[in-house]
């Protein structure tokens, strides 16, 4: 390169250095270029001026030559390159150009990558290394550049644990290396080193790696026991401790105890527990003592119950054992508490104890009993009952032991004791006269002895008899062998005498089989302190009948729709109010058609006055009587009575064979047709002949005729089956008529040859369309035919009477005067112009009020009682059709019933309806009845409604007061005060007082027995007042106080006195003179003169 050239380009690169001129027209491609040691490479260097002199390449190797060249690049080659000079594009200005020379460096990247490196150790070549000694690794990289790119990682099996990078800006290859120093652990043992070389020659190079061989080394550490103290599970052997001695290699262990081998293989127990030596041989030689303790969990020893007197010291023990040592603890109902030294009764109850430590934790309970003596009776107070109630007295103390409880007292059958949950009850149920008295309640345990007494005081008392009398009911047969009752003492503890009466001195008492209709035997009783009493034997003497027997009472005809009497006599029975007497019609021997109401017939002449049936007890005859409204059912059928005894348990048993008698029935009545072998319409084939069947049921028995709708007969009339049937082979309108003593009917059938094309259903309008007619009452109806242009002429056909065919018309009118059948059926018959006939049936419902409706009491009849159930029957006589009957039962305004019934019958029927009904005491006088009606229409008229004769309910109950509680008063000396304990009963109630003591006698027997009393009360006290009847008893109390001091009339007398003085002062300055007289004319008095009225 010439001086010339050199100056130039070194200005131009100075002038570019200090930015004279700001850019510089070179381009290189490529700008930068990374080039593998010894690889070609070639840039091209380009401008974009078109005038300058030269361009060019300045470079160790390659470069180009500064003559002038023509074109506008210039391109730098290489084949291969070593040298990692950066070359230089230069170029040149002219005489023409704007700018300077300048000058641009290429950036180039000359790299070499070695294809292996090597790691050494400065250890043993076997890789042995002693723990904690201080170690290196040598990565050995040769002939890498540049050196600055080179990255060595260092990695621990694969966990990379250094990275090292270089400073070293040569750039041409040189051998490089990397040392990473280590103090192994025993955890080390067996762990793999290894390096890796990485370069990084940015985006236009390669990213290039290699890695060296694994090192594995192997460290030898111990012997050695990294602690000082083991702890193992009971149970479990010594090798299997996590405090083990480590070594490598794998040092012999050797373990004593007491100077004895050990074999750790063997289980451990708590005994096991000491101080131990361990020697090993191995890398070194090893010896350590230490402490091994045995680890089990706590185990307690404690009493599963403990018992303490209260207030005393206890010596309750309960240990707990294990390792480490338990932590214990105590519960008592879920909260942690401590035991006190001295024990109270609150401190009874069942204990949790729980110890535990980091092994377990176990857990026992125990049941701590505190002891302590019954305390003062409580709940045990003085009462007093109503006879027949019930009270209860109650006893309670608390101790430990539960005390036991002993009753002092009278003793009856009636009282009972029972003890329950430290509690003692006595009760005295349906309390008497012997339950009055001191009851004393004793409680002892084992430590001390408590007891209280109270009073029993029973109000409203009436004696009853404590002697039993066997048997209580006594039912023995006329003439046949006598029984005996006996009478004893109720209660075995109680000594007494006992006779029947004055007739015997016995115990025992016979009966007079043919005599002792009227007997009443008594027992008689009499007792240490309860005196004398008396209690009845409930005996009867019964008679069966003699005979039994039925007779027809009022009909010599039986005819359908009469009322047929029946009376069943019953002949020398006894006791009549235990007869009963049953009803049976046909086969039905479970379902009675009546119970027949009874009168006795026959009463001997000395009681005549008093035959009552429920009161008589000697043999009387007893009619029963019935009646029955006869319908065709009843032909043929047997009407039976039935009599029985019913005496009661008491009685035979199995009860005797009721007596019975019967009687045959023979009822005539109206012939009926039986359609369903005699349709309205029967087709008939052309040359074969139909039969019809006319079948009639009457008695009696019916004659069957058939006519023709021309008015010919065509058979006479018979009672003989042939005549029943008729052979027709012509269409036309055929009757069959039946006919008895009683009446007749008959029965149209429309014959059709088979072929003739029936016309629509027939066009007829009835007017009205349906007809509601009361048996006997006449009706008229008007049949219309809607096809008046083809109708021939019409008429009606009925049994009451029709109207014949009447020809021309279109509308005609029937007219019945009195319908006497119960299933009537007029037809309305048209004929038309082609020779059809059509027919259409008036609905007719014939209809019958009851002859009769009455209520009665099924029960025995007399008063009911308040809240038991009972039965009444409505019985409703000869009605029809029952299918459209209902009945409603009234209780005064109250419609509480009603029922519909669902009998086919058309005829007259005996129906009833029965209520059942539980009356309350606000029933008492109320009205019962029942009324019977028929409907045929929801909202038109329906005939009149029938009803029975009022019931009124006699309604027992028991005494209520008006005022139920019970009162306390309070009165002044003297003063008078009423007492009113008026109640309301049925029937009603009778009174008694009882007052105190010493009150007794001031009050008559009169004034005992009214409801109030209006007196001067002049002794303080209780007094009770009972209300009475057979339904039961109550009783009212009222406390009698003196009264504190009157302070009202203190008051009074000293208001009174204060006003009068205050008039006298009045009169006195108004009406004293000076000398001091007293004058109404004071202001016309003058002195030594009289007064015009004289002095006063």
């Amino acid at each position: 390169m010439s001086k010339k050239t050199f100056v130039g380009l070194f200005l131009g690169f100075i002038l570019s250095a200090t930015g004279v001129h700001t850019s510089c027209p070179i381009e290189l491609n490529p700008p930068s270029v990374v080039v593998r040691y010894g690889d070609s490479v070639s840039v091209n260097c380009s401008t974009s001026e078109s005038s300058f002199s030269k361009i060019g390449w300045e470079a160790p190797k390659g470069g180009t030559s500064t003559e002038s060249t023509k074109g506008t690049h210039s391109i730098w080659t290489v084949e291969s390159l070593r040298d990692s000079t950066a070359p230089q594009c230069f170029i040149s200005p002219s005489n023409q150009s704007h700018f300077e020379q300048c000058l641009k460096n290429l950036n180039i990247v000359v790299y070499m990558f070695p294809e292996n490196i090597s790691i050494i150790s400065s250890g043993r070549s076997d890789g042995v290394m002693i723990e904690n000694e201080n170690y290196n690794f040598t990565c050995n990289i040769h002939q890498i550049a540049p050196v600055r790119n080179l990255t060595v990682r260092w990695y621990k099996g694969d966990t990379i644990i250094r990275t090292d990078s270089f400073d070293n800006e040569h750039k041409e290859p040189v051998n490089q290396s990397s040392v990473y120093s280590l103090k192994p652990t025993r955890q080390d043992n067996g762990v793999t080193y290894r390096c890796e070389a990485y370069m990084d020659l940015g985006p236009e190079g390669p990213q290039l790696n290699v890695p060296s061989q694994e090192y594995k080394i192997t460290v030898y550490y111990g012997p050695d026991l990294p602690c000082s103290v083991i702890e193992l599970l009971e149970g479990v052997a010594l090798n299997t401790s996590e405090c083990q001695v480590e070594g490598n290699p794998t040092p012999v262990i050797k373990w004593h105890k007491d100077n004895k081998l050990i074999d750790t293989g063997a289980p451990m127990t708590r005994e096991d527990t000491g101080v131990y030596t361990v020697e090993a041989q191995g890398n070194s030689h090893f010896r350590k003592t230490l402490q091994v303790h045995m680890l089990y969990g706590p185990e307690l020893n404690c009493p599963s119950n403990y018992t303490a007197l209260e207030h005393a010291p206890h010596n309750f023990t309960c240990t707990a054992q294990g390792y480490p040592k338990p932590v214990t603890t105590w519960y008592k109902d879920g909260e942690e508490v401590e035991l006190p030294g001295k024990l109270k009764r609150r401190d009874a109850g069942q204990y949790l104890i729980i110890a535990s430590n980091k092994i377990s934790t176990v857990n026992f309970t125990v049941d701590i009993i505190v002891k302590y003596p019954p305390s003062e009776i409580v709940e045990l107070e003085h009462s007093v009952v109503e006879v027949g109630s019930t009270v209860w007295l109650k006893c309670s103390s608390m101790g430990n032991p539960r005390p036991n409880y002993l009753w002092t007292y009278y003793r009856m059958a009636n009282v009972i004791e029972e003890t329950e949950d430290g509690v003692s009850r006595l009760l005295i149920q349906n309390a008497t006269a012997y339950n009055m008295g001191s009851y004393t309640c004793n409680a002892f345990n084992d430590i001390r002895h408590v007891f209280k007494t109270v009073t029993v005081n029973v109000t409203g008392v009436k004696a009853e008899c404590p002697i039993t009398i066997t048997p209580e009911r006594m039912v023995v047969q006329y003439n046949k062998e006598t029984r005996t009752a006996k009478c004893k003492p109720m209660f075995s503890t109680n000594n007494a005498k006992v006779s029947w009466g004055n007739e015997t001195s016995s115990d025992s008492w016979n009966v007079n089989t043919t005599e002792d209709w009227n007997a009443s035997p008594v027992c008689i009783a009499t007792f240490d302190g309860l005196g004398t009493c008396t209690k009845s034997l409930n005996f009867t003497l019964y008679k069966i009948p003699d005979r039994i027997f039925i007779h027809q009472h009022n009909l010599s005809s039986m005819v359908v729709g009469r009322v047929l009497q029946l009376q069943c006599d019953i002949i020398n029975v006894a006791p009549a109010r235990n007869l009963t007497v049953r009803w049976y019609q046909g086969n039905d021997t479970k379902r009675s058609i009546d119970s027949g109401s009874l009168r006795v017939t026959g009463c001997r002449p000395e009681n005549s006055s008093n035959c009552d049936i429920g009161a008589v007890r000697y043999p009387v005859n007893v009619s029963s009587t019935i009646s029955v409204l006869l319908d065709r059912r009843h032909n043929g059928t047997q009407f039976r009575c039935e009599a029985l005894l019913d005496l009661g348990p008491e009685g035979p048993q199995p009860p005797s064979n009721p007596m019975t008698s019967t009687v045959d029935i023979t009822v005539i009545y109206k012939p009926i047709i039986n359609t369903t072998k005699l349709p309205r319409i029967i087709p008939v084939f052309r040359g074969y002949p139909e039969e019809l069947v006319c079948e009639a049921d009457g008695h009696p028995p019916p004659k069957i005729q058939w006519f023709h709708s021309s008015g010919k007969v065509l058979q006479r009339p018979s009672v003989a089956p042939s005549a029943n049937t008729l052979s027709v082979s012509e269409a036309g309108m055929y009757n069959c008529s039946a006919t008895n003593e009683v009446g007749s009917i008959y029965h149209v059938v429309e014959v059709i040859l088979k072929g003739t094309v029936l016309g629509s259903p027939c066009q007829v309008e009835m007017e009205p369309p349906e007809v509601v007619v009361r048996y006997g009452n006449s009706i008229s109806a008007t049949c219309r035919s809607v096809s008046t242009e083809r109708t021939e002429g019409m008429g009606w056909e009925s049994t009451a009477g029709g109207t014949g065919l009447k020809l021309g018309v279109t509308s005609l009118l029937l007219n019945i005067s009195s319908v006497t059948e119960w299933d009537f059926e007029p037809q309305c018959y048209i004929n038309f112009l082609d020779h059809h006939q059509c027919i259409e049936i008036l609905s007719v419902t014939v209809y019958k009020l009851p002859d009769s409706v009455s209520a009665s009491l099924l029960s025995q009849p007399g008063p009911m009682v308040e809240g038991e159930m009972y039965m009444m029957r409505c019985d409703i006589a000869n009605v029809a059709p029952a299918k459209n009957l209902y009945v409603n039962w009234h209780k005064g305004n109250e419609i509480i019933y009603t029922q519909t019934f669902n009998e086919s019958s058309l005829t007259p029927v005996n129906m009833t309806s029965e209520l059942r009904l539980k009356l309350r005491r606000d029933d008492n006088g109320s009205q019962i009845w029942c009324e019977a009606g028929l409907k045929f229409s929801q909202t038109g008229s329906n005939p009149p409604m029938m009803q029975s004769k009022l019931y009124q309910a006699n309604v027992l109950y028991p005494p209520t007061f008006t005022k139920p509680e019970n009162e306390t008063l309070e009165i002044t000396a003297d003063s008078m005060m009423i007492l009113n304990c008026t109640a309301t009963g049925n029937p009603t109630p009778t009174y008694s007082w009882q007052f105190p003591y010493t009150n007794e006698e001031t009050y008559n027997n009169q004034e005992k027995n009214q409801p109030v009393l209006n007196q001067s009360f002049q002794f303080l006290g209780t007094y009770s007042c009972t209300a009475s009847s057979n339904q039961g008893n109550k009783t009212k109390y009222f406390i009698v106080n003196r009264s504190p001091g009157n302070r009202t009339t203190l008051a009074a007398l000293v208001g009174g006195f204060s006003a009068m003085a205050v008039v006298l002062l009045i009169v006195g300055l108004l009406f004293v003179t000076p000398q001091g007289t007293l004058s109404f004319s004071k202001s016309n008095y003058l002195r030594g003169q009289p007064t015009s009225s004289g002095p006063v």
